[in-house]
């Protein structure tokens, strides 16, 4: 019993040391790791480090490109706590944590989403909370990371000012792929270009052409009439950029009045131009620095080469519309299909969670050594408690009773009495006795004396009579072995008594050796048992078994996962790769288990080929537990902790299920009918049957080897075993094994049902909500035919041509994309409708962008119609393919990047290529033209998490730009891409859409659309509000000139007011929309005025005012992207 409980404390103490010891190796995501020495180094205990570190803290805010929050799993924390939390983490007391709370919701207005989870939160929404949490505390230094990436216009300009206020008294570091934020906000600015600091000018003069206008060589023409060195700097999609010498600033109004003379004619939507914008400085850098980069995925044409600039401008011209990314050779390919495209896909699949395990080897082996380490710890501990051995020799003296009181009486007057005193003194004192004289009747004292009663075990008494001496020894037999003991204290003292002091007599007890068979008997019956066995890989086997969670809840809490469907994994091939590599893991392990069954003497296992049956159970443990563990996933949002409730779930059931049946099986507990539904349900645990199945085979194999040399005594004594293990009576374990095979099917069974109707099922219950209740009580603002009604012509136009047409007749409007009363409700304590019945089609070459403020329902849509959210209501056709058959005719880079960082950058596009059928000869050449495309070369071999966060933005544009979709969805692309990235990524985008494939977009920025877009909608509370092409918007909401001015910083305060007075004077009507440092904001009205004119009168007060640099521009799409904000506002 001593042993048991000892070994179970020191089980309990290794497991504590063992999670202690990983977590601080091996932190996972947070946390810095210590070396493996830690606990031997002083600074670990030292309290002075966290100490400091809590001071620096105090100091710090920190605003990560990523935003990292906790979510509802495992701590339930809205967006009012998480401020909060971090107020409270600066020490900051309760009052100031209040106001703190609020100004930061008031300023962003989130005061609505106060007590929202932040998953609940768009992706702006998110970003106006992140950088709300970096500011809170009154820290002295603050450094951001692209903040305002997600962000809509005006929260831009909203986190802008908010910067700018909070600037005074702290330190900003800010790290920005956007240069107007970087212009207005920065005091100093550096550029990194390799790690490198660096740190060029004429005027940049922007053309955008209208969508389908293929007049770039006239242009060009045209511009360098009047300006003959001007350069051509880049031709992205429909904008052509020039760079124009200051010597030839005369004649820049003459340009302008010409360019404005035949904008329609050349098919110009807009033209501008701009002295040295932090942008063209970035750009100008880069090229000079990086010979590799090239702004147009060409050589850009010199400024004295004009003949090659007219070749290029028309080989851009006339260019096929068939003509796509790739090579003729590569764009020519046959995908896979079929049997084969399923081979691939499982074979990349397959490669994927290999690759996962090769680089966490450590993580791997830690886990393979524990689960090594401690079955041969508990082995080694149960054997050394459990071992038979031959009873020990039993000395008969009295140091086995501990100290007691010995009574003696002898005669006085004799010296053989004196003699007799002395000796039994000394033999008491060595054995640590207390020796008591009594004086008188010594039976008389032994029944009386109460100290006696309890302490005494012999007592001694000496009768000398003239011709003898009688020795008289009393013992008490309430204790064992007295009588031997008495008598042996009595022989001492006569042996001392004949041969003096120094004489000795030991006398011990040794039993009899036993026979061969007794000793197998009491091997049999007090030896090992079979749970011993099972309990010592309960530890091992949970803490593998839950690793098996660490990549399939990272990979769908990512969207990896989602991403891969869409990429045309299919969902059986998905699961089988997993659980195909998941259980060669198991035999692996399982092998490796045999190893240390045999290096501690688990010998029955090795008798004849009952290993086999050893590896068979564990193999089918693999088979119950891995599906298990996909399944238990699903309730979980945070690999680590998955990890550690399902390692403790699945200890903890293999423990108190097998304690349960054992106490039902011994009557030690009685439910009545309640004992066979409990011994049932222990079947569905894997640990249970494994440990069950282990204990049984162990126990069935030792009653064999007992039986077979011992029959009469096996027969009598009622012991049962079977030749056959695989029995359902005694130790049989053929229910178990059963149990591991049916449950396995049974886990994989639901997991694919799960998989392909999840979204069927919580469609079923959405559509059963918003029918029965939601529509019924009015509890959903849904709009209603007359609130959808619009002044919007383009918008009424597209609701009439669509809503006309029966369901059936859809397809007949040769869209690939259809929406039709689309409808989007979150289910919640307040129901809120994110999409209210979104009608519109997008064509074929056509790119599509949606626009609006955070939360206006942007994302919503594009969950819906990537199949990663359901549809409350309404109807979505891709060409003639309801949504459910969509797969492998779309791609989508959602708003926050789907990779797996595990992988590298070829990896990761070799991963989704196989996925789309691209066959493996032509995969390398397929893979590294996409990773050229986007200027991914110098990245292939590079991890996923040693990306920056635009080259992961990169690479996710790259993953949704494979294979052969008909529709491409992008959630915001270009964020968090430096100037040079985005233009690679917008003539890719440009190309793409001019071989007649439909993109629908959420725009980073507003220069984005104006490169990209085709077509545009507005958006307001999930409402469409506005639909045209975007020289339409132009048109429609106002015409004025956009002009940014910058005064040198020598001259801030009186050339800023100069400025000002001039252009109120000068343009009577302008507006100054934003004032912020040495930097203006006007919007002048254009009817009365041309571009050249403005811009002769501000070249002629350039040197009087100041001026650092300045640009004029038509109106542009962010301009009336505000316009609108304002007129909905109102």
């Amino acid at each position: 019993m001593t042993g048991d409980i000892l070994a179970v404390a020191i089980w309990k103490v290794s497991v504590v040391f063992v999670f202690w010891y990983v977590e601080a190796v091996f932190p996972r995501d947070y946390g810095v790791p210590y070396p493996w020495y830690f606990f031997g180094k002083y600074s670990y205990w030292n309290e002075k480090t966290t100490s400091i570190l809590r001071r620096r803290r105090k100091h710090l805010g920190v605003k990560k490109n990523s935003e990292e929050f906790f979510e509802p799993e495992p701590e339930n924390l809205v967006a009012s706590i998480q401020i909060k939390n971090l107020t409270k983490l600066k020490g900051l007391p309760w009052d100031i944590c209040h106001n703190e709370i609020n100004n930061a919701l008031n300023f962003f207005k989130l005061q609505d989403k106060r007590h929202s989870f932040p998953n609940s939160l768009s992706g702006g929404m998110k970003r106006k909370l992140s950088v709300s949490i970096a500011l809170i505390g009154n820290p002295k230094v603050v450094m951001l990371d692209a903040p305002t990436t997600g962000m809509d216009s005006v929260s831009k300009k909203a986190t802008w000012t908010l910067l700018q206020q909070q600037k005074y008294g702290r330190t900003i570091l800010l790290a920005t792929p956007s240069m107007d934020e970087a212009d207005l906000l920065g005091d100093r600015i550096a550029i990194i270009v390799k790690g490198n600091l660096q740190c060029c000018i004429g005027y940049h003069m922007v053309v955008v052409k209208e969508p389908h206008s293929k007049e770039a060589t006239q242009i060009a023409s045209l511009i360098y009439n009047y300006v003959p060195n001007a350069i051509l700097q880049s031709h992205v999609g429909s904008e052509l950029s020039f760079i124009l010498p200051k010597d030839y600033a005369n004649r820049f109004s003459d340009l302008f009045t010409e360019l404005k003379n035949q904008q329609l004619s050349l098919g110009i939507a807009s033209y501008g131009a701009s002295f040295a914008t932090m942008e063209e400085v970035f750009l100008r850098v880069i090229q000079l620095t990086d010979s590799m980069v090239d702004l147009q995925a060409i050589q850009l044409p010199t400024k004295h080469d004009r003949n090659k600039v007219q070749r290029y401008c028309s080989s851009w011209d006339h260019k096929s519309k068939s003509e796509s990314l790739m090579s003729a050779d590569l764009s020519n390919i046959q995908f896979n299909t079929g049997i084969v495209l399923c081979i691939q896909q499982f074979y990349a699949l397959l490669i994927k969670r290999a690759l996962y395990t090769f680089r966490h080897w450590k993580i791997m082996v830690l886990q393979i050594l524990i689960l090594l380490f401690f079955t041969a710890f508990f082995l080694k501990v149960i054997f050394y408690n459990s071992e038979v051995k031959d009873p020990p020799s039993l000395g008969m003296d009295l140091h086995k009773y501990g100290q007691s009181i010995v009574p003696y009486t002898f005669s006085l007057d004799t010296e053989l009495g004196i003699r007799f005193s002395d000796h039994i003194k000394l033999i008491l004192a060595n054995e640590k006795q207390l020796p008591h004289p009594v004086t008188g009747n010594m039976e008389e004292y032994l029944l009386k004396s109460r100290s006696c009663k309890e302490q005494c075990i012999v007592a001694v008494s000496l009768d000398v009579q003239e011709s003898k001496a009688i020795f008289t020894a009393l013992f008490n037999n309430q204790a064992y072995h007295t009588a031997p003991t008495a008598l042996n204290l009595v022989n001492n003292i006569l042996f001392k008594l004949l041969s003096g002091p120094g004489a000795s007599i030991s006398v011990a007890n040794k039993p009899q050796p036993p026979t061969a068979s007794q000793k197998l008997k009491k091997q049999f019956h007090k030896g090992i048992k079979g749970y011993d066995v099972a309990f010592s890989l309960f530890l091992g086997t949970a803490i593998v078994a839950s690793s098996f969670s660490l990549l399939t809840i990272s990979e769908r809490v990512c969207k990896a996962k989602h991403i891969q469907f869409v990429s045309g994994a299919h969902m059986g091939v998905f699961w089988l790769s997993a659980l195909v590599w998941d259980i060669i893991i198991i035999f692996v392990c399982s092998l490796l288990l045999l190893v240390v069954f045999y290096i501690c003497h688990v010998d029955v296992f090795f008798e004849g080929n009952n290993y086999t049956d050893v590896l068979l159970i564990l193999v089918l443990f693999g088979w119950s537990i891995v599906p298990f563990i996909y399944l238990m996933s699903f309730l979980f949002s945070n690999s680590a902790t998955a990890y550690t409730k399902l390692l403790a779930f699945n200890l903890l059931t293999g423990i108190a299920s097998f304690f349960l049946v054992h106490m039902i099986d011994t009557n030690m507990m009685n439910l009545g009918r309640f004992n066979q539904l409990l011994v049932g349900l222990c079947f569905l645990f894997p640990t249970h049957n494994l440990g069950q199945s282990i204990s049984g085979l162990y126990d069935n194999f030792q009653a064999q080897k007992y039986c077979a040399r011992s029959y009469g005594d096996c027969t009598g004594n009622s012991i049962k075993s079977k030749q056959a293990s695989y029995g359902f009576e005694g130790h049989g374990i053929g229910k178990y094994v059963i149990a591991m095979i049916v449950t396995g099917f049974l886990f994989l069974t639901l997991l694919f049902i799960i998989e392909v109707n999840l979204l069927k099922i919580r469609s079923f219950f959405s559509d059963f909500l918003y029918g029965n209740f939601l529509k019924k009580r009015k509890m959903a603002q849904v709009g209603h035919q007359s609130s959808l009604e619009s002044d919007d012509e383009s918008l009424v136009h597209e609701r009439k041509r669509v809503l006309k047409c029966t369901p059936e007749k859809l397809s007949s409007l040769n869209s690939p994309l259809i929406l039709k009363e689309l409808l989007k409700i979150y289910f919640q304590p307040v129901p809120l409708v994110a999409v209210d019945r979104f009608t519109l089609t997008v064509e074929k070459g056509e790119c599509f962008g949606l626009l609006g403020l955070s939360g206006a329902g942007k994302n919503s849509i594009f969950k819906m119609l990537t199949g990663d959210s359901i549809i409350t209501s309404g109807e979505v056709i891709f060409g003639d393919k309801n949504i459910g058959q969509v797969h492998q005719g779309i791609s989508y880079c959602p708003q926050h990047d789907p990779l797996l960082e595990h992988l590298t950058g070829y990896e990761m596009l070799a991963l989704h290529a196989r996925l789309w059928g691209v066959p493996e000869p032509c995969l390398p050449a397929y893979i590294k033209n996409m990773l050229s495309t986007l200027s991914l070369g110098a990245f292939e071999d590079e991890l996923i998490m040693n990306f920056s966060s635009g080259t992961k933005r990169k690479l996710s544009t790259c993953i949704a730009l494979l294979g052969r979709p008909d529709i491409i969805f992008l959630n915001k692309p270009s964020s968090s891409m430096d100037s040079v990235a985005q233009r690679f990524l917008w003539d890719m985008i440009s190309r793409i859409r001019e071989s007649c494939k439909a993109i629908v977009i959420i725009p980073y920025s507003m220069e984005e659309c104006e490169a990209l877009c085709t077509r545009l909608a507005f958006m307001e509370n999930g409402k469409l509000k506005c639909l045209g092409s975007p020289q339409y918007l132009k048109n429609k909401f106002g015409s004025r000139f956009k002009l940014l001015a910058k005064i040198k910083r020598n001259k801030a305060l009186e050339g800023l007011q100069e400025l000002k007075m001039f252009i109120q004077t000068t343009f009577p009507e302008s507006s100054l929309m934003h004032e912020c440092q040495r930097t203006v904001h006007y919007h002048i009205p254009s009817e009365s005025l041309t571009l050249g004119k403005v811009f002769d009168i501000l070249e002629s007060i350039k040197d009087k005012c100041g001026l650092e640099a300045y640009s004029i521009s038509h109106n542009t799409l962010e301009k009336v992207f505000l316009n609108f904000t304002q007129i909905q506002t109102e």
